[in-house]
């Protein structure tokens, strides 16, 4: 598992509660000096990302949070569960990737970590699979 992808991945899930950049940049000081990003680098990253809602109050220092409907919902490995569930069988994780909503917008390192995380499914090359 890529460990900075897995920190990105607890860094947007902390935006449960609305953060500001500032306290973002502060909290995760050693993942952006790892990854070479500067503050603005953070704020785009936070930008793209769907399901974040952004509050430009104070446009220096905006406020970060997930959006209600995805507070509640499924994490991106249980969704992979479920959707080798029902297919029953092992998945290429390119296949897999078409059969995310567009919403959950995954890269293949994104859908190797949530594999990682989730103690039923596991990777055998570019397959996933229940284990």
């Amino acid at each position: 598992m890529n460990i900075k992808i897995a920190k990105l991945m607890e860094v947007k899930r902390s935006l449960g509660q609305s953060q500001k950049l500032s306290d973002l940049w502060q909290d995760s000081s050693l993942l952006w000096q790892e990854m070479g990003w500067q503050k603005s680098q953070l704020r785009l990253w936070l930008a793209v990302l769907p399901g974040i809602e952004i509050n430009h109050g104070d446009s220096q220092d905006p406020h970060y949070q997930l959006m209600d409907d995805h507070q509640e919902g499924e994490s991106l490995s249980d969704v992979i569960y479920n959707i080798i569930s029902k297919v029953g069988r092992p998945m290429p994780i390119a296949q897999l990737k078409s059969q995310l909503s567009p919403e959950l917008a995954a890269t293949e390192p994104m859908i190797k970590a949530a594999v990682k995380e989730h103690n039923k499914l596991s990777t055998m090359g570019p397959v996933v699979k229940i284990r």
